[in-house]
Parts: structure tokens; C-alpha cells; sequence
């Protein structure tokens, strides 16, 4: 693959072996760049490459249209026995990684080496196959139904805004909404722009009614 070159960001493609894509990012993946870089990774899982190893020793900023690209291409690349691994996060980039609390979703290297041996040892899909079926079976309900389970994790928001993804999923199941997993749970948060704990915050104080 030719070098993608634009302002703020470079994209190069290298193939290893077995099967495995290098993808190397260079720059910024904000609002403006993220979209090239879904089109790559878009484009080789169209055409069957879903062994998927993006460097990201180059990049020191990732925006959530960045982050919402790897959560929006794993499925995909998981339905065909793949993954997205991400190697060589830098300092910046690991720490919204970890607020996000992605570990759970998206796998992590140290290094290229390691990163393809989760693939060569078959050690992928970090998130289990029973989660990721949810996730595929699953539809977002309207928050108009009243008991809706995801009309419920927006009751927990107001609740307490800093509970974690693996406390929301704990508190659902305490409420009988059983079965979600922590990809179904980040993924309704996603889509209420609800999926960081300052997003929570702001709302809770936007619309959390005083106690009489």
C-alpha cells in the first residue's frame, strides 16, 4: 500500500506474514483524519484482511471519532475469526485508553512482535464470545419504553455518574437486566455521548433533580 499521506496524519500498510496487517499511524486521528483511517481499515476488512495490528507508536492524540472507529470495526473484523490489536500506545494515548476503560474491549501490545503472537498463538478476541453475541443479537431500545434496560443505565448515570463500566453492568443485573456485556453497555453509552466519565457528570448535573 502506498503511504496515505494528509495534514496531521500518515498511514502505511505493511504484511508481516501469516495472515497478520500492520497498520502504522503516524499523527493526529481527530474529527478531520479519523474518517482515512476508517477507510483503510474499512477496506481491508472488506476484502477478507481482519488480522488487524495498528501501530500506534507515531500518534499522540486519538479523539473519540478516533476511538469510535476501533469500536465500530471490531465486530466486523471479529466475525471473521480476527481482531484489532493495538501496539505501542504512547503515554497520552494509554491514559484515555484506560479512562475509556477499554481494556476489556480493545486488545493491547507492548510491542509489533507481541501483537502478532496474539494472533499466531490464537490469543485474540479479548472480549468473550458470549459478549460479542449480545452485542450481534442485540438492538437499542427506545429510552421511551420504561423498562428498557438501557432507559435503566441512563437511571444509574443520574444515580452516580463515575460508576465504572463493569459497576453499570454489576447494577443492571441487580435490576434484572441481565446479559449485557460491557461492549453492549459502551456502546449505549456511545450513543448518548455518555461514554466518559465527564460526559456522566455533565448530564447528571444537566438533569439530576434535587431530593425532597
Amino acid at each position: 500500500m502506498t503511504p496515505l499521506v494528509r495534514e496531521n496524519l500518515r498511514i502505511s500498510l505493511s504484511e508481516p506474514g501469516k495472515g497478520v496487517h500492520v497498520v502504522r499511524v503516524d499523527g493526529r486521528v481527530d474529527a478531520i483524519t479519523a474518517p482515512e483511517l476508517d477507510g483503510v481499515l474499512g477496506s481491508l476488512i472488506g476484502r477478507g484482511d481482519r488480522r488487524l495490528v495498528v501501530d500506534l507508536a507515531g500518534v499522540n492524540y486519538i479523539s473519540s471519532a478516533g476511538w469510535g472507529i476501533f469500536v465500530s470495526r471490531l465486530r466486523a473484523a471479529r466475525d471473521g475469526d480476527g481482531d484489532i490489536v493495538l501496539a505501542r500506545m504512547t503515554q497520552p494515548v494509554r491514559s484515555v485508553y484506560d479512562l475509556l476503560e477499554f481494556d476489556g474491549l480493545l486488545p493491547t501490545a507492548q510491542s509489533l512482535e507481541a501483537a502478532q503472537g496474539r494472533f499466531n498463538a490464537g490469543h485474540i478476541k479479548s472480549t468473550p464470545p458470549a459478549v460479542l453475541a449480545e452485542s450481534r443479537e442485540e438492538s437499542i431500545e427506545s429510552t421511551s419504553a420504561p423498562d428498557s434496560w438501557d432507559a435503566a443505565l441512563v437511571r444509574l448515570v443520574l444515580e452516580d455518574p463515575f460508576y465504572s463500566i463493569g459497576e453499570l453492568r454489576t447494577r443492571l443485573a441487580e435490576l434484572g437486566h441481565t446479559g449485557h456485556g460491557r461492549l453492549s453497555i459502551f456502546r449505549a453509552l456511545w450513543i448518548r455521548r455518555l461514554w466518559r466519565p465527564r460526559q456522566r457528570f455533565s448530564y447528571y448535573r444537566r438533569h439530576r433533580r434535587p431530593m425532597i
